[in-house]
């Protein structure tokens, strides 16, 4: 509520500055008391609707159709168009938060993916692939996980062809030879100590969105790169798309 006071101290404060000097330029007390009922009824009703959508966005982050945890998304190392960190730049990087948490939760709702962040019975690593517009695979998912003694990969993509969307999807079991080579290219690249934002001084407007998630023993963590090919997790999603025969199919990554 002080967050929401103070962005109303700001939008408001010319407006309150005129209302002000309307108030002395008029003589009568019953004009002024009206103006300022007016104008208090007027921010009372701004602070009630705020404080609603500030609850939505509340609730929004607890449903289970949220894939992941929106503080993954929270980037406060980047500035980007901001000249210092104060009330308003944690406000709307928290609600960006969570709008890019429900796009990309769709995009994976689209592919009937699971939820792996909460009581995923398997330990488990996803990468997600979403391009900014419609390709002939968009998005696409690999999914690697331990079941007992057995290790399985899934891939999910959709597919545009003429205006018709399908679902594709298959799996296939791979060595657990490959699985202990993986986890070893997780340690060697300290994924679980990555930061979720990375740090830039260029806004990237257009580009394929990279997620990386991994959840072993209990313990998620996930990483968000735009164009990730070449970045920090990129070698760990490549080994990953290699694991994987998709025969004819080709992903420009």
């Amino acid at each position: 509520m002080i967050q929401l006071i103070f962005v109303l101290e700001i939008i408001f404060g010319e407006v309150v500055s005129l209302i002000i000097i309307l108030i002395g330029c008029i003589n009568s007390c019953i004009m002024k008391k009206i103006i300022l009922l007016s104008f208090f009824m007027f921010v009372s009703f701004v602070i009630v609707k705020g404080q609603e959508v500030e609850n939505k966005l509340k609730r929004n982050d607890s449903v289970q159709e949220l894939y992941f945890l929106s503080d993954c998304f929270y980037d406060t190392v980047n500035l980007f168009g901001y000249d210092e960190k104060d009330s308003m730049f944690y406000l709307h990087r928290k609600k960006v938060a969570i709008q890019r948490n429900v796009y990309h939760s769709k995009k994976l709702s689209q592919l009937k993916e699971p939820v792996i962040n909460v009581e995923y019975p398997t330990d488990v690593f996803r990468f997600t692939w979403i391009q900014s517009f419609e390709k002939k695979h968009n998005p696409m998912t690999l999914r690697v996980e331990r079941i007992h003694d057995s290790t399985m990969v899934v891939v999910k993509y959709i597919q545009y062809d003429k205006k018709v969307i399908e679902l594709i999807s298959d799996s296939v079991f791979i060595s657990n030879n490959h699985w202990d080579l993986f986890c070893a290219t997780v340690d060697s690249l300290c994924f679980f100590d990555m930061q979720p934002i990375e740090k830039s001084d260029i806004l990237v407007m257009d580009g394929s969105i990279w997620i990386l998630e991994g959840k072993i023993n209990d313990t998620y963590h996930m990483v968000h790169r735009v164009e990730g090919k070449h970045k920090d997790i990129g070698l760990i999603c490549l080994q990953l798309v290699g694991y994987f025969n998709i025969g004819n199919i080709e992903f420009k990554l």
